[in-house]
Formats: C-alpha cells, sequence, structure tokens
C-alpha cells in the first residue's frame, strides 16, 4: 500500500544522518527504502497531476454531458507550451483534496524530493505535450498553499 510505504519511507527519511563509512545492511535498508520512497511519491505524484479536476461533482471518467472533465494540470501544462513556460505550479490544497498522504511527504521532504519533482513533470508534459517536452528544457513544480515554516 502506497501509504504505509510513504510511512515507512518517512520514517527511515527522518532518521540522523549516517557516517560515511558506516556502509551496512541497515544502512543499505535505509537507502533502498528512500529510493522506493521517491519513486513512490512520483508515481503518485504523476497520477495527481495526470487524474485531478477541481470541476465539484465530476468523477474522473467524465461529465454527465459526456464531455471529459477539465484536468487542472493538463489544462495549465497546455499554457505552459502555449506561453513557453517551464513551472507546473501545485495548489497544495488540490494534492491535500487527491491525497493527503502525498500532500505530506511532499511538504515535510520537499528539498529531498525536489528532483524527483522535477522528473516527474518533465514525464507529465512529455506525456502531454511530447514535442514540447523534447525541447532543451528543465521543467519544475512550484507548490502554492504549504505550511510557512518559522
Amino acid at each position: 500500500c502506497a501509504a504505509s510505504l510513504l510511512r515507512v519511507a518517512r520514517s527511515a527519511l527522518s532518521q540522523p544522518p549516517r557516517e560515511p563509512h558506516a556502509f551496512e545492511s541497515a544502512a543499505t535498508r535505509t537507502m533502498e527504502d528512500t529510493v522506493s520512497f521517491e519513486e513512490e511519491v512520483g508515481k503518485q505524484f504523476f497520477d495527481f497531476l495526470t487524474q485531478f479536476s477541481s470541476e465539484g461533482g465530476q468523477s474522473a471518467e467524465g461529465s454527465s454531458q459526456n464531455q471529459p472533465p477539465l484536468r487542472d494540470y493538463v489544462s495549465q501544462c497546455e499554457s505552459m507550451r502555449d506561453n513557453d513556460r517551464t513551472t507546473l505550479y501545485v495548489d497544495m490544497a488540490h494534492l491535500t483534496e487527491h491525497d493527503e498522504t502525498l500532500a505530506d511527504a511532499i511538504e515535510e521532504h520537499h528539498l529531498r524530493l525536489e528532483p524527483t519533482l522535477r522528473k516527474t513533470v518533465a514525464r507529465f508534459v512529455g506525456a502531454n505535450f511530447p514535442e514540447y517536452a523534447s525541447a532543451d528544457k528543465e521543467f519544475t513544480a512550484a507548490f502554492f498553499g504549504m505550511a510557512f515554516v518559522k
């Protein structure tokens, strides 16, 4: 289950840093958990970007008028292409509504996950607009509505 994987990985990530010479089986497991955590976050974040629709009362399958729902981040991706932009803006309220565990993981481990999130945005753009993603561009995600850390 993704939620339990995220909890296990979050626990592993909150451990104090290891000494470089302390490379043993427990450390190896922690590193493997970190990779699995990052992979799982990337997969879940891609699913969120692909599926999320803020249109109330509509399923991901479509509206009652046989029109597909507006998928917020697919639409934003199209706007990025049209305006030659490389930053995808993600509302944390949307992410929390979609998957609270994923939102918590991204908020708590944002710096560690930044490379994974960048790769995921690039993959998402490529899945929707391959000609734009094939250009030499570096994509990123910017999150708004995160809790302010003092």
